[in-house]
């Protein structure tokens, strides 16, 4: 039974909305010289409070969010950049802890697959580490003073974008369509407004004014009921290679090899990197200025004695111990350090460092794989390493035949490379028959790109005869793309500033190009893909599901050895999938080598062993289990796909 649970949103939306308001507070307070001095002193009544922060908020996509959240605190902020960014930081840090207890209720649903629990865990993980970094905000935002201030700014909204990121991973983990209801619904109830919260924070990382923040914040509004303009939600720049993240798998026994969480990781290490590089860079500048003073003194006239000596160093050395430059970079090393402990465990976790034990002994073709690998070389190109190849595995010589028929594919499309479309249009009239029964219009869209070169040479005369001689057959089944093409003799010379300029986009040369290449290989009786890139995307896609039963049967290397079928279902995109597969009626059993789909004399189909268990061991006649029929076993024939 599926466990009810009516989560609250509220601890999401108030953190979201606070982090994102923060960020704009502290790019404002970043370009203040003074907290209050820049404020008018006299604006102390309730109303100018209230006005104040409306006024912040309306700079928002969601002000009356924004005001409901933040109202209460009026007496507090006043009219004080930071006491806002304080108070916005205050309640997010309180509203993280709410979504923490949240998440951990989420884990106790019964009923979970392995694929939610982990994403549940990895989300309480992330919400811990916001909760991390939203402390480390408050505690660099209460030391926002001395000559290093915009150094410690650039900190806080460091932090504060670690806070945003960690929030968007986590919910990111919840965006697939097979997960639990109850989670999903707990989870993506609030999405939408943490989303749009998260965005306005990061706003302003680049933003110096509300207004510019709010004008970006239109271009990252999310998918919520309260949208504005119903938008598709767009990550914010720093925080897009986190997204998808935690891809959920359709089920427990597919596994797939996400790379975004080793990005997300590497990007946590850089940004820890950064900032400790930051602060040595400003502790050591420090010093050097004090050290450079005392030197400036020493070398003072009135300075000569001793006395005056020791008095200068002695100077230097208070300076500095107040520096201390030791205590400030312990902290800053200390975080690096624990963010570079967990890349490599990231690392061990997505990746499994010895895929050699789902290797099998297999029997090959050798001439078969040989064939496949030069035939792959020629197909890139390669026709260097292909001839090599070839004479050193002894492949027969009907796969060297090949070079010659490839070498004059890669001779046509070096020339279109260079805007040179003879060779290609000669092909393509050689063949026209058989392109034509493909289904293919490649010799029409050659013709189209000939037509804009001349034209772009400024001979419009030129140009409209080729249309008579070479376009014009086509009229009957592509009008509409004569007459565009007619209407471009009118900016002869100058397409590129008509309405037809997408005619001169390089793109069209690449889609022609990979029209041709896929016609040529057809022709060829070739596949467009080379059977070897196939097999091994195929195998990478196969492989996760592998490594993990490999891990179940850990002790029976020697059964995993003699399996000829898989015990579990390995699957693969449909690019992959060349076969019909015949699953039988009565046992409900994929057929098999030993299991093959027999054809009855009625033409029903099912498998060789539910008419051997049918007809007792091939002895009697038995009834067809879809029609009337009386079924002689013996004259059953296997079908072959």
């Amino acid at each position: 039974m599926e466990a009810k649970i009516i989560p609250s949103s509220t601890s999401f939306n108030v953190l979201s909305l606070l982090l994102t308001f923060l960020l704009i507070c502290i790019s404002i307070s970043s370009n203040v010289q003074t907290s209050s001095a820049a404020i008018t002193t006299t604006a102390t009544s309730s109303k100018t409070y209230t006005n104040y922060l409306k006024t912040a908020c309306n700079s928002t996509t969601y002000p009356q969010l924004c005001l409901k959240s933040l109202s209460s605190y009026t007496s507090t902020i006043k009219t004080n950049e930071i006491k806002l960014c304080s108070t916005a930081l205050t309640v997010a840090l309180k509203a993280s802890r709410n979504t923490s207890k949240l998440v951990k209720s989420l884990s106790k649903i019964r009923g979970l697959s392995k694929t939610e629990a982990a994403i549940i865990r990895d989300c309480i993980e992330e919400i811990g580490n916001s909760i991390d970094e939203i402390k480390q905000s408050v505690k660099v935002l209460r030391s926002l003073t001395g000559s290093d201030r915009g150094f410690q700014i650039d900190n806080l909204k460091t932090w504060v974008s670690g806070a945003i990121t960690d929030q968007n991973t986590c919910t990111d983990g919840f965006d697939g369509s097979n997960m639990n209801y109850a989670v999903k619904r707990a989870i993506t109830k609030s999405q939408g407004d943490q989303l749009f919260h998260s965005t306005i924070f990061y706003l302003s990382l680049n933003s110096t004014t509300v207004k510019t923040a709010a004008q970006a914040a239109s271009n990252l509004l999310p998918a919520a009921d309260q949208s504005p303009n119903n938008l598709t939600p767009k990550p914010p720049a720093s925080c897009g290679a986190l997204y998808s993240c935690f891809s959920a798998q359709t089920s427990d026994s597919e596994v797939k090899m996400d790379l975004n969480p080793i990005k997300d990781a590497f990007d946590r290490v850089a940004k820890k990197q950064k900032m400790s590089g930051s602060k040595t860079q400003e502790v050591v500048a420090q010093m050097i200025r004090e050290i450079e003073n005392s030197l400036e003194i020493i070398k003072a006239e009135h300075f000569g004695s001793e006395v005056d000596c020791k008095s200068v160093f002695g100077e230097l050395k208070k300076k500095l111990l107040e520096i201390a430059p030791l205590s400030q970079l312990e902290g800053t090393q200390k975080e690096l350090n624990i963010a570079l402990s967990k890349y490599p465990k990231q690392l061990e976790k997505s990746f499994n460092p010895d895929i050699s034990k789902a290797y099998r002994n297999i029997d090959f073709d050798a001439h078969t794989v040989n064939q496949i690998i030069a035939g792959h070389f020629y197909r890139q190109g390669l026709f260097d390493v292909g001839d090599c190849f070839i004479n050193e595995a002894n492949v027969p010589e009907s796969t060297a035949a090949m070079k010659s028929l490839f070498s004059e594919m890669y001779l046509i499309l070096e020339a279109m490379k260079n805007k040179n479309l003879e060779p290609a249009l000669n092909w393509a009239t050689a063949n026209s028959n058989k392109l034509k029964e493909n289904g293919s219009d490649l010799l029409l869209k050659l013709h189209c790109l000939q037509f804009v070169e001349i034209l772009q040479g400024g001979s419009r005369s030129k140009a409209l005869s080729y249309v008579r001689t070479h376009i014009s057959p086509f009229g009957a089944n592509h009008f509409s793309e004569i007459q565009k093409l007619m209407a471009c003799l009118l900016w002869s010379g100058r397409l590129h500033q008509s309405p037809y300029s997408d005619l001169l986009s390089p793109t069209n040369w690449n889609v022609v190009s990979e029209e041709l290449t896929r016609q040529f290989c057809n022709l060829l009786g070739q596949s467009f893909d080379s059977p070897l890139s196939v097999t091994i995307a195929a195998g990478f896609q196969g492989l996760p599901p592998l490594l993990k039963f490999m891990n179940v049967m850990a002790g029976k290397k020697h059964e995993w050895q003699s399996m000829k079928q898989l015990p579990v279902p390995v699957e693969l995109d449909r690019e992959f999938q060349f076969h019909s597969i015949f699953v039988c009626p009565v046992s409900k059993e994929q057929s098999t080598d030993e299991n093959p789909a027999m054809l009855m004399q009625c033409g029903h189909v099912l498998c060789k062993q539910s008419i051997n268990k049918m007809s007792k061991n091939w002895s009697k006649t038995f009834k067809c289990p879809y029609c009337p029929s009386d079924i002689d076993s013996t004259q059953c024939r296997q079908l072959h796909f």
